[in-house]
């Protein structure tokens, strides 16, 4: 059984991103642990009365989510647990996913102009940078259906090990997915021999799922991958996070339009 970790603000957002994870992983046996930071500083003076009211409705507020949680509709082979950690929100977050063996953190964001701003500035970006674990982002936006289509988008960087994609392998192969291997270059950019090296590794990894490969010419790689995702459909699109700098880029739009593209489509990041 593999343990996935949910955190809540109590938004919509956030509930959202409940119910995509839960419907995710329909088809594996999984422990979902419904968890809320309250933030660790302490206030004093008059505001700690305040801080014990928050707390107390923190407590209630997550009792209550987890309990239509359970008596929700959900399927064979998984259960439900819930945590009230207090600190800074990204540390715990990271920190309970380590101790607790998740195998994935599962978070809402919050669509359109509000991806940039959740994404790149705060507690997305973050637990991405940081966690251990593979980090599925779902825009407020996102209604699940099965998975048919997933996109890799990869710059062909040789990998240390290839299990770097053993979670994505095991999402295509239990929705029975197709993947798109996606390269973005210069038309007369000479690939590498490591490069080609990954790719032909690449393609001995995943001959077990239908995949294709596609290469765009773009002198913007984030312009061409949120157009191709948005253009092929695709329900999923997932990262390496062997660059952070190129997967921040990949939100740093100049307009609310361009991010718009993007926003119904869950973006999976895994750790190299």
């Amino acid at each position: 059984m593999h343990t996935v970790i949910i955190p809540t603000d109590f938004s919509e957002t956030a509930t959202n991103a409940i119910r995509y994870g839960i419907a995710l992983f329909r088809n594996r046996p999984t422990k979902f642990i419904l968890m809320h930071i309250m933030d660790d500083r302490q206030p004093t003076g008059s505001l700690g009365g305040l801080r014990e009211r928050l707390e107390k409705n923190a407590e209630e507020g997550l009792e209550d989510l987890y309990q239509r949680m359970v008596a929700s509709e959900h399927h064979p082979g998984h259960q439900f647990d819930k945590c009230l950690v207090r600190g800074e929100t990204v540390s715990e977050l990271v920190g309970e996913a380590k101790d607790r063996d998740a195998s994935c953190i599962v978070l809402g964001t919050t669509g359109a102009s509000g991806l940039k701003e959740t994404l790149i500035g705060s507690v997305a970006s973050g637990t991405m940078k940081r966690a251990h674990c593979p980090v599925l982002a779902v825009p407020s936006e996102a209604t699940f259906k099965p998975l048919e289509h997933v996109i890799l988008a990869t710059d062909y960087r040789p990998l240390k090990d290839m299990k770097v994609y053993d979670y994505l392998k095991g999402i295509l192969t239990s929705s029975s997915a197709r993947l798109t291997v996606l390269n973005i270059g210069k038309e007369l950019e000479m690939a590498t021999m490591e490069k080609t090296m990954s790719g032909i590794t690449l393609d001995k990894y995943f001959e077990e799922v239908p995949h294709v490969y596609r290469f765009l010419e773009n002198v913007s790689p984030h312009d061409a991958i949120i157009e191709f995702t948005d253009r092929e459909g695709a329900d999923m699109l997932a990262m390496i996070r062997h660059d952070y700098d190129f997967l921040k880029n990949l939100f740093k739009r100049s307009s609310v339009e361009k991010v718009a593209m993007h926003t119904h489509t869950p973006l999976l990041s895994l750790p190299e």
